[in-house]
């Protein structure tokens, strides 16, 4: 399991919402969105970092979108 600490500009919260929750349907996973003046911070997990590469690779079809993972951990599943 990956905890995943992603700062985004450029884009609106619900549209990072959105995909994360389409995302979801595939790879179930809960998240939390801040957002701190112009950038939205999102945390989360994913099982794989397989996962996390299709999470990107949608991310990058966002147009305007300007993202960058801040934290990428390995944590055991049950934290």
């Amino acid at each position: 399991m990956l905890k995943i600490r992603l700062e985004c500009k450029g884009i609106t919260s619900y549209k990072i919402g959105s995909c994360l929750d389409k995302f979801g349907k595939k790879f179930p996973f809960k998240y939390k969105i801040e957002v701190e003046g112009t950038k939205i911070i999102s945390e989360f997990q994913v099982i794989s970092m397989s996962s996390l590469n299709e999470l990107t690779r949608r991310l990058k079809h966002i147009k305007n979108a300007d993202f960058e993972y801040i934290q990428i951990e390995k944590v055991l599943e049950h934290e």
